[in-house]
Formats: structure tokens, C-alpha cells, sequence
């Protein structure tokens, strides 16, 4: 898996971005991949092996060039899948509406924060109706019983179940976890709250099936968090929760490769012509191993799922937190 940040611009303001600055206390300059930087990380992604083109941002859309850019992504003969918050320019949505899902999908993530939600939550709906099922609808918990959907709507799950039959999306909803940034502040899901956010995605685990719709987790799930969804009856689920945590690789703007956003501050490697994703994954991975074997909680390395090889210690991020932070405290 890699990614590549095309623009560091958003139109969004959520305070668990871990994106925002990505490793600066200052936005990233340039704001705005340039041509040849994107031209040199697709003969990356070409040269590694990676099977699907993953654009992001920022908010990717907002790219001046994105049409282009999108246009140049197409020649690789890779799918490609877009990171957005649903509120795209209408050249870029009209752009992505005419081609095929097999070649263009988009994860979209509702639990953005908008400076206007009610006008914000409107277009994005009129992206889901446009793009139907190129669509896959997703949220972030940052915190383990808040709502995710628009102020006016009390049952978030139901919310987005019922989207995805109004406008024939993928029936697949993505649940990510809003992690730490090593290197400056934002909120974030403390692991004290990792039992409370398990049991509210086994909850929506099981609605979600009932409707014929498929949870996808993100990376930095652990085991620990719902034991009861490593049962076969939630299919997939059993294998993402097995708490894989290892460098996703992030392009930025300026061509700087980092393990993943939230370990921005941790290393960093200008893109090179003679990278490949195996040699930087090990590189950053060398620069990880420590906070990796410590684990967020003190008893990590006794832990029956650790001993088995089905969890790698949840997010390395949260770990780094926990000894460098002197008010991230764990409750054991």
C-alpha cells in the first residue's frame, strides 16, 4: 500500500486530521504536488509492485491540475481510488462521473467537520447520487461514543446504511480510528478508549450485516479491542483486526516519503528515482522496531494475541505518545 498526498489544501477543518501538517508545525510549501513529482511517485508505485493507484490530500480534488493529474494516473492501467470528503469541484466530480467503477473508486469519509456542515453535508450527498457505486462511505472515530453524521441525524450507522441504499453505493463502510500525530497535537483516540471504540464497531458490525454491508477497518485496530470479531460469522473482519500496524508509505506534496501521517515526525526520506517501497519500508520500519516491540500498554509483550503473531501492538503512534507525552497517560 502507498499513497500519494497530491495537495496538502482541504476544505475541512477536522480536529483529529492527523494530515494537517505532516511533520511541520507550518503547512506543507508547496501546497500542490507539481506534474513531475507526481510523474516520479506513479514510476515509484510502478516500480514497487503496488497493484492500485491511492490518491489523497488535503482534500485530492482541490488540485488545480487534478483532471490532469487523474487523466496521467489512467495511462498506468492501475485502479485508482481517491481519499475525499465528498465536497469536490464540479469539473473533478464531472470528470470522475464518466469513468467506470473498475478503473475509479473513492473512499469517502462523512465524519468530515466543515466550516458549513449543513451546505457541506448537501454536496457531498450530491457527490454519493452522481458517483453511486464508485462510492465507498466511511467514518473516523476519535472519540469511542460520539456521532459522525450530520448534527440533525442521532443514529450514525443507520445514517449510512440507508445512503448506501438511496444511492447504490458500494455496500462496504470503511471505519477508521483517529490516531495520534507524534509531532504536534490533535485528537485523537486515546488506547484507554480502544474497549469502548470496539464495542461500538461490534455493534455496528452487526447491523451492518444484517443489511448485506461489509465493514472495512483501517489500519491500527487491535484484537484486544472486540475479541468477538475475530469469530468467522464477521468474515473479514477477523484478519483486518489482527492489529497490522507497519509503514503504509505517504508521498507528500514536496516528495517526501513517510511511513504513515501520524508518523510523520518520526523520519522522513526524499523520493529518489532508485526507491522502491520494499527498501523504504524496511528502512522506516529499522527506525520502528523498539516502539513496535513495546506496545501501547505495558502488558503488550505478555499478551496472548502478541505471542500468537495476530497483533503487532496497535499504533505505533500511540506508543510514541505514551513515552514522550508526560499527560498521555494509560490506565492498565
Amino acid at each position: 500500500m502507498t499513497n500519494i498526498a497530491i495537495t496538502s489544501s482541504c476544505n475541512c477543518a477536522c480536529d483529529y486530521c492527523f494530515a494537517r501538517s505532516a511533520g511541520a508545525d507550518e503547512p506543507i510549501a508547496p501546497p500542490f504536488m507539481s506534474r513531475a513529482m507526481f510523474l516520479q511517485a506513479l514510476d515509484f508505485v510502478d516500480r514497487s509492485g503496488v497493484k492500485q493507484i491511492r490518491l489523497l490530500g488535503g482534500e485530492p480534488t482541490l488540485h488545480p491540475e487534478f483532471i490532469s493529474l487523474l487523466e496521467l494516473a489512467l495511462t498506468r492501467n492501475k485502479p485508482i481510488r481517491i481519499f475525499s470528503n465528498g465536497v469536490m469541484p464540479e469539473a473533478a466530480l464531472r470528470f470522475a462521473a464518466t469513468l467506470p467503477a473498475s478503473q475509479l473508486s473513492f473512499i469517502i469519509n462523512l465524519s468530515a467537520s466543515f466550516d458549513d456542515p449543513n451546505r457541506a453535508h448537501e454536496r457531498a450527498k450530491s457527490a454519493l447520487a452522481r458517483l453511486g457505486e464508485r462510492v465507498i462511505v466511511g467514518l473516523n472515530i476519535s472519540r469511542p461514543w460520539s456521532k459522525f453524521a450530520p448534527p440533525e441525524i442521532s443514529d450514525d450507522i443507520g445514517y449510512l446504511l440507508d445512503l448506501i441504499d438511496q444511492y447504490g453505493l458500494r455496500r462496504t463502510i470503511r471505519i477508521g480510528l483517529a490516531h495520534p500525530r507524534t509531532d504536534s497535537a490533535n485528537a485523537f483516540l486515546h488506547p484507554n478508549q480502544y474497549h469502548a471504540a470496539g464495542r461500538r464497531i461490534l455493534s455496528l458490525s452487526r447491523r451492518a450485516l444484517e443489511r448485506s454491508v461489509g465493514l472495512k477497518l483501517d489500519c491500527g485496530c487491535v484484537p484486544c479491542m472486540a475479541p468477538e470479531l475475530l469469530d468467522s460469522a464477521f468474515g473479514g473482519l477477523s484478519q483486518q483486526l489482527r492489529g497490522h500496524c507497519g509503514p503504509v508509505l505517504d508521498i507528500l506534496p514536496d516528495g517526501r516519503v513517510i511511513p504513515c501521517f501520524p508518523l510523520a515526525g518520526v523520519h522522513s526520506v526524499k523520493l529518489q528515482d532508485g526507491h522502491n517501497a520494499n527498501t523504504l519500508r524496511a528502512l522506516f520500519e529499522r527506525h520502528l522496531a523498539g516502539y513496535r516491540e513495546m506496545g501501547v500498554w505495558s502488558i503488550c509483550p505478555n499478551c496472548g494475541f502478541r505471542k500468537q503473531g495476530a497483533c503487532t501492538g496497535g499504533c505505533v503512534a500511540a506508543v510514541i505518545k505514551r513515552f514522550s507525552s508526560p499527560r498521555f497517560h494509560l490506565r492498565i
